[in-house]
Protein backbone atom coordinates (compact mmCIF):
# COMPACT_ATOMS: atom_id res chain seq x y z
CA UNK A 1 0.00 0.00 0.00
CA UNK A 2 1.11 3.70 -0.76
CA UNK A 3 0.73 6.14 1.29
CA UNK A 4 1.98 9.55 1.37
CA UNK A 5 0.18 12.24 4.52
CA UNK A 6 0.77 13.95 7.47
CA UNK A 7 -0.75 13.25 11.17
CA UNK A 8 -1.50 16.49 13.17
CA UNK A 9 -1.48 14.62 16.67
CA UNK A 10 -2.19 17.95 18.37
CA UNK A 11 0.84 19.12 19.33
CA UNK A 12 0.92 21.32 22.51
CA UNK A 13 -1.50 23.67 22.02
CA UNK A 14 -4.60 20.77 21.26
CA UNK A 15 -3.78 18.59 23.45
CA UNK A 16 -3.49 21.04 25.91
CA UNK A 17 -7.02 22.33 24.56
CA UNK A 18 -8.39 19.17 24.71
CA UNK A 19 -7.08 18.53 28.26
CA UNK A 20 -9.00 21.75 29.57
CA UNK A 21 -12.20 21.35 27.86
CA UNK A 22 -12.47 17.88 28.88
CA UNK A 23 -14.10 17.02 25.64
CA UNK A 24 -15.55 13.44 25.99
CA UNK A 25 -14.58 11.33 22.88
CA UNK A 26 -17.00 12.42 20.33
CA UNK A 27 -16.32 16.48 20.76
CA UNK A 28 -12.37 15.14 20.15
CA UNK A 29 -13.36 13.39 17.32
CA UNK A 30 -15.74 16.59 15.89
CA UNK A 31 -12.58 19.03 16.42
CA UNK A 32 -9.86 16.89 14.68
CA UNK A 33 -12.53 16.14 11.75
CA UNK A 34 -12.58 19.63 11.33
CA UNK A 35 -8.92 20.97 11.47
CA UNK A 36 -8.60 17.37 8.84
CA UNK A 37 -10.90 19.42 6.62
CA UNK A 38 -9.18 22.79 6.78
CA UNK A 39 -5.73 21.07 5.77
CA UNK A 40 -7.48 19.05 3.29
CA UNK A 41 -8.55 22.64 1.99
CA UNK A 42 -5.30 24.36 2.23
CA UNK A 43 -3.87 21.30 0.66
CA UNK A 44 -5.92 21.43 -2.51
CA UNK A 45 -5.51 25.47 -2.64
CA UNK A 46 -2.07 24.55 -3.70
CA UNK A 47 -3.27 22.56 -6.52
CA UNK A 48 -4.97 25.90 -7.40
CA UNK A 49 -1.93 28.09 -6.58
CA UNK A 50 0.53 25.84 -8.25
CA UNK A 51 3.15 26.24 -4.85
CA UNK A 52 4.21 24.22 -1.91
CA UNK A 53 3.31 24.77 1.97
CA UNK A 54 6.57 26.89 1.80
CA UNK A 55 5.44 28.78 -1.15
CA UNK A 56 7.58 27.58 -4.03
CA UNK A 57 5.93 27.77 -6.91
CA UNK A 58 6.53 24.57 -8.75
CA UNK A 59 8.41 23.97 -11.43
CA UNK A 60 6.00 24.04 -14.54
CA UNK A 61 5.84 20.22 -15.78
CA UNK A 62 6.07 19.71 -19.48
CA UNK A 63 2.46 18.46 -19.80
CA UNK A 64 1.00 21.71 -18.15
CA UNK A 65 3.64 23.37 -20.84
CA UNK A 66 3.23 22.41 -23.96
CA UNK A 67 -0.77 21.12 -23.51
CA UNK A 68 -1.96 24.43 -21.03
CA UNK A 69 -3.22 23.56 -17.63
CA UNK A 70 -1.86 23.33 -14.44
CA UNK A 71 0.92 21.06 -13.06
CA UNK A 72 -0.04 17.90 -11.05
CA UNK A 73 -3.39 18.55 -12.48
CA UNK A 74 -4.42 16.87 -15.27
CA UNK A 75 -6.67 14.79 -14.16
CA UNK A 76 -7.34 16.36 -10.91
CA UNK A 77 -6.95 12.81 -9.48
CA UNK A 78 -4.19 13.82 -7.59
CA UNK A 79 -6.08 16.79 -5.70
CA UNK A 80 -8.88 14.98 -5.58
CA UNK A 81 -7.44 11.86 -3.49
CA UNK A 82 -6.53 13.95 -0.32
CA UNK A 83 -8.27 12.19 2.92
CA UNK A 84 -8.58 12.38 6.43
CA UNK A 85 -8.76 9.61 9.06
CA UNK A 86 -9.59 10.65 12.46
CA UNK A 87 -7.92 7.94 15.00
CA UNK A 88 -7.89 8.51 18.68
CA UNK A 89 -6.22 11.54 19.79
CA UNK A 90 -5.12 12.59 16.10
CA UNK A 91 -6.35 13.16 12.45
CA UNK A 92 -4.54 11.77 9.57
CA UNK A 93 -4.54 13.79 5.87
CA UNK A 94 -2.83 11.69 3.07
CA UNK A 95 -3.19 10.34 -0.05
CA UNK A 96 -2.60 6.52 -1.31
CA UNK A 97 -2.02 7.11 -5.04
CA UNK A 98 0.69 5.15 -5.97
CA UNK A 99 2.67 8.13 -7.68
CA UNK A 100 2.15 10.79 -4.45
CA UNK A 101 5.86 10.40 -3.27
CA UNK A 102 6.90 10.87 -6.77
CA UNK A 103 5.20 14.19 -7.21
CA UNK A 104 6.27 14.94 -3.09
CA UNK A 105 9.62 14.78 -3.12
CA UNK A 106 10.79 13.80 -7.03
CA UNK A 107 12.05 10.64 -8.83
CA UNK A 108 15.51 10.17 -10.03
CA UNK A 109 16.08 6.86 -12.31
CA UNK A 110 18.75 5.79 -13.71
CA UNK A 111 18.30 2.52 -16.67
CA UNK A 112 19.40 -0.47 -16.03
CA UNK A 113 19.04 -1.73 -19.53
CA UNK A 114 19.48 0.46 -22.60
CA UNK A 115 17.09 3.20 -21.72
CA UNK A 116 13.43 3.73 -20.41
CA UNK A 117 11.01 4.36 -23.83
CA UNK A 118 7.68 6.26 -23.23
CA UNK A 119 5.27 8.62 -24.25
CA UNK A 120 5.50 12.04 -23.23
CA UNK A 121 2.35 14.64 -24.66
CA UNK A 122 2.24 12.24 -27.62
CA UNK A 123 5.36 11.58 -28.97
CA UNK A 124 8.15 8.83 -27.68
CA UNK A 125 10.58 9.51 -25.60
CA UNK A 126 14.21 7.39 -24.56
CA UNK A 127 16.06 8.21 -22.04
CA UNK A 128 19.05 6.13 -19.88
CA UNK A 129 17.93 8.51 -16.84
CA UNK A 130 14.67 10.39 -15.15
CA UNK A 131 15.12 12.79 -13.22
CA UNK A 132 11.21 14.19 -11.89
CA UNK A 133 11.29 17.24 -9.43
CA UNK A 134 9.57 16.89 -6.59
CA UNK A 135 6.48 19.25 -6.01
CA UNK A 136 5.61 19.39 -2.37
CA UNK A 137 1.55 19.80 -1.98
CA UNK A 138 1.39 18.27 1.08
CA UNK A 139 2.67 20.06 4.73
CA UNK A 140 1.50 22.83 7.10
CA UNK A 141 3.24 26.62 7.10
CA UNK A 142 2.52 29.28 9.19
CA UNK A 143 -0.05 30.67 8.02
CA UNK A 144 -1.60 27.18 7.85
CA UNK A 145 -0.81 26.46 11.71
CA UNK A 146 -2.47 30.14 12.54
CA UNK A 147 -5.50 29.21 10.55
CA UNK A 148 -5.41 25.67 12.74
CA UNK A 149 -5.33 27.78 15.64
CA UNK A 150 -8.29 30.25 14.76
CA UNK A 151 -10.09 27.04 14.02
CA UNK A 152 -9.40 25.45 17.85
CA UNK A 153 -10.73 28.88 19.14
CA UNK A 154 -13.65 29.16 17.10
CA UNK A 155 -14.55 25.17 18.08
CA UNK A 156 -13.90 26.10 21.18
CA UNK A 157 -16.43 29.09 21.37
CA UNK A 158 -18.97 27.10 20.02
CA UNK A 159 -18.33 24.34 22.73
CA UNK A 160 -18.61 27.07 25.42
CA UNK A 161 -21.65 28.95 23.93
CA UNK A 162 -23.47 25.35 23.59
CA UNK A 163 -22.14 24.33 27.16
CA UNK A 164 -23.61 28.05 28.47
CA UNK A 165 -27.04 27.66 26.15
Amino acid sequence: MYELGITISGGQRISSILNQLALDATKQRQLLSVLGDVVITQTQLRFRDQQGPDGQPWKPSIRAQEQGGQTLVDTGALRSSITKQVLDGQVEIGTNLPYANAMQYGLNLVAKGKAFVFKVVGRWVTLKRISYPGRPFIGINEADEAELNETVGDFMQAFVNQVNS
